[in-house]
């Protein structure tokens, strides 16, 4: 709870900072304030374990859904034309974005879920629901490959390395597939993995600049930001 309000503070205080106040104010009460009452609505109604597990069976139903449609889009090309670079990948004609209408933004959603649902199936003794688990652990793992974001790939190994260290050092063993995918498989999965080390885009071009700027403005503004919603 004192996280949460540490945050609104800061998110209200950088408002009176803001080139424009009044745009930074309403940004303020539609999003920090909507993360607040989805919090205040949960959190305190959440209290036995099987209340806990409720809400994990709908937070996992509703991914498993999304993931779903993702693949009934993918097969619908005429869908899926966009959030595509033509000139830099040719050959990439589609990617998965599902109901989130953003390839990143799905890719995210799958990374939450797929982490979430990784730990309880590393934790999971029971071996239908291992087995279970696991298969949908796969389903959203396709699914972030299909989004073709390169970021999550990044996160994802993140997460892997994470895993290794805190449950169990095999696990850093299913980074040798990678090669073995690169040496076999030269599709635009393996082209937009290799574009993260070897030459840009506008893509990687654009994140650059917004690193760029965002570093400028935390000098300018180290401690008070330059408003909600004022980027």
């Amino acid at each position: 709870f004192l996280p949460m309000i540490g945050f609104l503070l800061c998110a209200l205080i950088s408002t009176a900072f803001s080139k424009s106040p009044s745009f930074s104010f309403y940004n303020f009460l539609l999003l920090p304030c909507t993360y607040a009452v989805l919090y205040m609505l949960t959190v305190p109604y959440i209290r036995t374990e099987n209340e806990e597990k409720i809400l994990l069976c709908c937070f996992f139903t509703g991914a498993i859904c999304v993931a779903a449609y993702g693949f009934y889009q993918y097969t619908r090309p005429e869908d899926i034309a966009a959030w595509v670079d033509p000139e830099r990948f040719p050959l990439l004609r589609r990617r998965m974005y599902s109901t989130l209408e953003n390839p990143n933004l799905l890719s995210s959603y799958m990374l939450m879920a797929s982490g979430m649902l990784g730990s309880f199936m590393l934790m999971e003794r029971q071996r239908l629901r291992k087995l279970l688990l696991a298969v949908c652990f796969c389903v959203f793992l396709v699914c972030i490959l299909l989004t073709y974001s390169r970021g999550a790939w990044v996160s994802l190994a993140v997460m892997v390395m994470i895993a290794a260290l805190a449950y169990d050092r095999r696990i850093a063993l299913s980074f040798l597939l990678l090669p073995i995918m690169l040496l076999f498989y030269h599709g635009q999965i393996t082209e937009r993995f290799l574009s993260l080390f070897a030459g840009y885009d506008t893509s990687t071009e654009l994140r650059l600049a917004l690193i760029e700027s965002t570093v400028a403005m935390i000098g300018d503004h180290p401690l008070t930001g330059v408003g909600r919603g004022a980027y």
